[in-house]
């Protein structure tokens, strides 16, 4: 029989709800009235002021960005490195950690140990500037991907949640004639879809949002990130005005852009995809985190 809460109780739920109530619409505010204004025209965007709508609807942003080549370019090279990138880092950390989720592997500890290392000390810039060099990956679309590909951190996430799997599932499939390649593939992956969809979100928004590896390594500008483009445009706000007078100059249509606008517009090109993508994730990341971080 459930327990009648007390009073002290249901005003903690009220008091809850409406903290969580306030939290949410704070940051949900600010982020519509960023997408109002990548959608409005200039004169409206000037007040001060929360936008629910746009006064009068205009894709001029929109327009003046995808006119741009640069911009499509930077946006493919954005979806294929997030793509490939996350792929193969779900792939190494899978491949890792499920050997040393075996209590009998031989030097296991030792191997673990030194995987452990690099969480605590790091070379820093300079050193991993001149083994990429080196290495032959500046100015590279594989420096997007490769120095990445590996996370010690979601290696020991997805160790300890295979760790949490009935070794009797195994062991019927060794009985049965399975190797292990086949009990991975076949038995255990489908099992652990909450941790590879968690480490496969973490690396997807972190290889998104990235800029700095593009501004360090990268110098051709057929090959920079969406985010670099971003970055400029808030840097070089000036530069990006004059650019816009010149789209007004070549515009057929009698229509204005604004730099807010248009930086409304890029922002809004960077999150909607990674918003889109969360709520398919969701259920088997909350499960990937409370199981895979907690036990083992």
């Amino acid at each position: 029989m459930a327990c009648k809460k007390s009073k002290w109780d249901k005003a903690f739920d009220i008091i809850n709800l409406l903290l969580m109530a306030v939290f949410c619409i704070s940051i949900f505010l600010p982020f519509w009235d960023m997408m109002v204004m990548s959608f409005s025209e200039p004169l409206s965007v000037n007040s001060l002021k929360i936008r629910f709508w746009p006064e009068k609807l205009t894709f001029s942003s929109y327009i003046y960005l995808f006119k741009d080549d640069q911009i499509v370019r930077s946006i493919i090279v954005t979806v294929l490195r997030t793509v490939t990138g996350t792929a193969l880092h779900v792939v190494f950390c899978l491949f890792v950690a499920y050997p040393l989720s075996k209590k009998d592997l031989k030097y296991r500890k030792i191997i673990i140990l030194f995987f452990l290392i690099p969480l605590y000390f790091s070379g820093g810039l300079i050193p991993s500037y001149i083994i990429n060099r080196y290495i032959g990956l500046v100015d590279n679309l594989l420096v997007y991907i490769i120095p990445q590909a590996f996370s010690v951190f979601s290696m020991l996430v997805t160790r300890t949640y295979i760790s949490t799997v009935d070794n009797g599932i195994e062991e019927s499939a060794l009985i049965d004639g399975a190797g292990y390649p086949r009990i991975l593939f076949t038995i255990l992956i489908p099992i652990i879809k909450p941790v590879l969809a968690t480490i496969a979100l973490w690396h997807a928004v972190s290889l998104w949002n990235d800029w700095f590896t593009c501004f360090i390594y990268i110098k051709d500008e057929n090959k920079i990130v969406l985010q670099m483009i971003l970055r400029r445009m808030l840097d070089n706000i000036k530069d990006v005005t004059s650019d816009m007078h010149a789209f007004e100059m070549e515009a057929t249509v009698k229509t204005k852009i604004e730099p807010r606008t248009v930086r409304a517009a890029i922002t809004m090109l960077i999150t909607i995809p990674i918003i889109c993508v969360y709520p398919f994730l969701q259920k088997y990341f909350v499960k990937g985190v409370m199981i895979g971080s907690l036990k083992g």
